[in-house]
């Protein structure tokens, strides 16, 4: 409503009239919308950004609009160690998927990627959505199985994936003080998943309810910047349901992460994971979002998540454990 509210006002031309403005610096000659007006081969184009809540991997998002005020697609820009490689990853997975026969789903396009002043750019399109409301229960199921089957899917033992390699090559870039810790849980990990077979395939990376919304018989989804493959199958469905408990319920993040552990099982099964290894793809999807939490400083950047690492991470991780093992007794 707010948001909405500045636009009429801006509309109208009161906004002009405000001491209150902000002046954006080019770089050199060429600022960053006459180089966008160049490559979308669209004259005097207008740059919008959203301000929003501080975080690690905060960026500019910019609505890309025409001198009439219609929305062409929006640019990110990444402009750091953090960011840059996820615009840039970004890019790859969306230009992936333009090739792909979706069911479920509808993804954006690319307008425009490359570099811009040592930055990443990345532009797409707007996605075309009903409404912002939630999709139903079985719209969001067939959109996650659908995420979950892009790269395929395959069983195996967790101790000799490629992606216990990965997770385990990340956690030894995390901060020095939680390193040991990292790495002693997922050693426990090992441990204990045994022989217990797991189902690799690919998620989205962050899979919330302000990510996606409703468009015909599909789901619109956008920031991609964190999609991979040949992770557990359900990580998507349990990050949903962590963000959907701690940003729309309103949960503690340790009750809202305690709960999801808990109650999961249901979620998972309906990704056809199998029940014996419910409680090791918790446990380590906990490892996954823990990590990436650590490397990418959300600790220190003060989300709900981020800052409460320390209160919620190693216990879920533990009590997760013990559930497995208890199950496999």
């Amino acid at each position: 409503m707010k948001t909405q509210a500045a636009s009429l006002l801006a509309r109208s031309g009161v906004l002009a009239l405000s001491p209150h403005k902000i002046s954006v610096l080019k770089h050199g000659a060429e600022g960053l919308d006459d180089y966008l007006s160049e490559q979308l081969e669209t004259d005097h184009l207008l740059l919008a950004m959203y301000i929003g809540t501080d975080r690690a991997v905060s960026k500019p998002v910019l609505q890309v609009l025409t001198a009439k005020g219609r929305l062409l697609g929006f640019a990110k820009v990444g402009s750091n160690t953090v960011t840059a490689p996820l615009v840039h990853g970004e890019a790859a997975t969306l230009l992936h998927l333009a090739d792909r026969e979706l069911s479920s789903l509808r993804v954006p396009r690319v307008l425009h990627a490359a570099k811009w002043s040592g930055n990443e750019i990345l532009v797409q399109e707007a996605l075309v959505v009903d409404s912002y409301g939630d999709p139903s229960p079985s719209e969001l199921l067939l959109a996650t199985r659908e995420v979950s089957l892009l790269a395929g899917r395959r069983a195996g033992k967790v101790a000799s994936s490629t992606y216990l390699c990965r997770l385990r090559e990340r956690m030894e870039t995390v901060p020095e003080d939680w390193r040991p810790l990292m790495l002693d849980a997922l050693d426990e990990v090992v441990r204990s998943a045994g022989d217990t077979t797991v189902a690799f395939g690919a998620w989205h990376g962050d899979w919330t309810p302000w990510n996606m919304a409703p468009a015909g018989s599909r789901l619109s989804v956008w920031d991609w910047e964190h999609f991979d493959s040949d992770v557990p199958i359900g990580f998507d469905a349990i990050h949903h349901s962590i963000a959907t408990n701690l940003v729309i319920g309103g949960q503690p993040p340790v009750d809202a992460v305690s709960f999801v552990s808990t109650t999961v099982h249901e979620r998972l099964r309906e990704m056809e994971v199998e029940p014996g290894s419910v409680d090791l793809v918790m446990t380590l999807y906990l490892l996954e979002i823990g990590t990436r939490y650590l490397r990418d400083g959300e600790h220190e950047a003060g989300t709900r998540l981020g800052r409460s690492i320390h209160e919620w991470l190693i216990p879920a991780v533990q009590a997760a454990l013990s559930r497995h093992q208890n199950r496999s007794q």
